[in-house]
Order: structure tokens, then sequence, then C-alpha cells
């Protein structure tokens, strides 16, 4: 999945797909799951506060689904400079040309780190799924959070 995002003036485009999780091991040297346990958690408990509001049948799928994958709780949270990564791994994987980080961020003058992160929510947790219709499913759950 692709996403281009207008940052500081520059259209910069951006990928999600299975080689970003080996590109940011590559890079950084730590595997990118570690990372996306606590961020899976907090995206599965706002969900969850959303279907609650619903009041349907979904909510109890929804909390049993959290329940299980609570371990995120025992991983440290999530580091500013960790976001900082995943987002230029994300931007390396559409473009190969692109700097190493600090020289890479050294091209803006402002880089509104959560609005990025934020937008590239789309692409980047519905590339962890297996199937197109769990990744539908997810997509439609954001977008109607928006």
């Amino acid at each position: 999945m692709q996403k281009i995002i207008n940052i500081d003036g520059k259209d910069v485009k951006f990928k999600a797909s299975a080689s970003f999780v080996y590109r940011y091991k590559q890079q950084f040297g730590k595997d990118l799951l570690t990372l996306v346990i606590p961020l899976l958690k907090r995206t599965l408990d706002t969900i969850s506060v959303f279907l609650a509001q619903k009041n349907d049948a979904k909510e109890i799928a929804a909390e049993k689904l959290i329940t299980e994958l609570n371990i995120g709780g025992a991983i440290e949270e999530l580091e500013i400079v960790d976001l900082y990564n995943i987002i230029w791994v994300m931007a390396k994987t559409a473009n190969k040309d692109i700097a190493d980080p600090v020289e890479w961020y050294d091209e803006f003058d402002v880089f509104p780190v959560f609005d990025v992160a934020r937008e590239l929510l789309d692409i980047f947790l519905p590339s962890l799924f297996i199937t197109e219709e769990s990744k539908k499913k997810l997509q439609a759950m954001i977008t109607k959070k928006k």
C-alpha cells in the first residue's frame, strides 16, 4: 500500500509492504514487532471504545481480541525516535534513493511527526494483516472512526 503526503511543501511517497519490516531490522537492528504490538494494542483499545459506543455485538468480539493481545502491556512504550524510524523506513521502501534518516530529516524545515504518523496509520496497520478481507475491515473501522 502506498500514500503520498505533502510535508513542508514536498510530496513524499510512503509504502507499507513486507519488505519494510526487513528494511527496519536491517537499518535499526531490532524487530519491528516489538514496536508494533503496543501500537496494535492501543489501536484495538480505541476500536473497542468505538464499538462500545455503537453498542452492538461486535463489541464482544473486539473485547476478546484485546484480551488475547494484551501481551503488549509488557513492552516499553514507543519512543519518538522509533516513530521517526518507522516513518523513514516507509519512505525508504517507497523511494530507495532517499538519504539515511538524519540526512533525510534534515531536508525538512518542519516535520510534523504526529500528523504524518496519523496519516500513515491507514497504510501501516492494514499491511500487517494477512488477507485482503482483513485489510478492508480494518480500513473500514479506521475510516468510520475519523
